[in-house]
C-alpha cells in the first residue's frame, strides 16, 4: 500500500523481493482520504490476528485505521451462476436504481444491503418486474455492499453513499 499525492492510498500485489512487476489491485483503498504524500504502514499493532494500518503524512499527523472483518459464508448461499445487473448511479443519494443486463422472467427477488462490518442494514424482497430501485434516505454516508439474488443467480457490489 502506497500514499498517493492527492492523499490516496493505492494497492498493490506481486512483491518479490522488491522486486518484479507490481500489479495495480486498487486505486482508492478503501476509499482512505488521508493528507497529501501520506506513508502507510501496516502490522498487526493490537495482537488481534488483523492488520492495523498508521498512515503518517509530511506535516507529522498519523491516522490509525483497524481492519474489522465480520462476515459469515454460508456455503448454501455459494452458486456459480452470475447475475449481470448494473446500480446506479454510483454514489449516491437517496435513490439507488438497478437494471437487469440479462432477460429475467418475473421471478421473486431478494436485495440485501450491509455495512463494513457485515451487518444488514436493509433487506427487500420483491417480484423482478415490479421494482428497479431501492430507497436509501435512512440510510447514512458511507460504504455498503448490495447483494441481488434471483433464484440461484446472485450478484454483490460495492455502494457508496453520499
Amino acid at each position: 500500500v502506497i500514499g498517493n499525492i492527492d492523499g490516496t492510498l493505492e494497492r498493490y500485489t506481486n512483491f518479490v523481493n522488491n522486486w518484479g512487476n507490481f500489479t495495480k489491485v486498487d486505486s482508492n483503498y478503501s476509499f482512505i482520504q488521508t493528507a497529501n504524500r501520506s506513508v502507510p504502514a501496516i502490522a498487526d499493532l493490537d495482537g488481534d490476528g488483523y492488520f492495523d494500518m498508521v498512515v503518517g503524512n509530511k506535516l507529522g499527523g498519523l491516522n490509525y485505521f483497524k481492519q474489522v472483518l465480520n462476515v459469515a459464508i454460508n456455503t448454501n448461499d455459494i452458486t456459480s451462476e452470475k447475475l449481470n445487473v448494473v446500480f446506479y448511479p454510483n454514489p449516491t443519494n437517496d435513490l439507488l436504481y438497478f437494471e437487469f443486463i440479462q432477460q429475467i422472467a418475473n421471478q421473486p427477488a431478494t436485495i440485501t444491503m450491509s455495512d463494513l462490518t457485515g451487518r444488514i442494514v436493509k433487506s427487500i424482497q420483491f417480484m423482478t418486474n415490479d421494482q428497479r430501485n431501492i430507497d436509501l434516505s435512512e440510510l447514512t454516508s458511507g460504504l455498503y455492499t448490495v447483494q441481488l439474488k434471483v433464484g440461484k443467480l446472485s450478484t454483490v457490489q460495492k455502494v457508496i453513499i453520499k
